[in-house]
């Protein structure tokens, strides 16, 4: 194992110990992201590039809630929820009910992870995952 492997895999630990045992959603104001996303069952988001693409490279479904119109983030969000790897919202419309319906969709309806599993396999196909995802999004 890598040096930074095991430092990340030991801030991991560190941080989920220091989660809410009571509950399943925890929120840090920093994490090492991947290896949270090996873990995670659905990815609540602002939707920007590279958090995109550690998602779907770990088949974690989203859930995109762009937080600035002029960049990048709420084209990612419609290309996601078009491709079927995940749902948008807005925060300025979208309230606790919606958001747990939109979460809950993403957990019991398997089409999410059947669709980010096949576009996984289109992009490792080319054999060169990122590149050939930001062409796909």
């Amino acid at each position: 194992m890598q040096n930074d492997s095991l430092v990340g895999r030991i801030y991991f630990y560190c941080f989920m110990q220091q989660a809410d045992k009571k509950g399943n959603i925890h929120f840090f104001y920093r994490a090492p992201q991947l290896l949270l996303l090996e873990h995670a069952n659905v990815f609540l988001t602002h939707g920007g590039l590279s958090s995109t693409k550690e998602a779907i490279s770990c088949c974690v479904p989203l859930l995109v809630y762009p937080l600035d119109k002029t960049w990048d983030q709420p084209g990612n969000a419609l290309k996601i929820e078009y491709h079927k790897l995940g749902l948008r919202g807005d925060f300025k419309t979208d309230g606790l009910k919606e958001i747990k319906e939109k979460i809950n969709q993403l957990l019991t309806n398997n089409i999410y992870k059947i669709n980010l599993s096949d576009f996984n396999k289109k992009c490792c196909v080319k054999n060169d995952f990122f590149n050939e995802l930001i062409n796909l999004i």
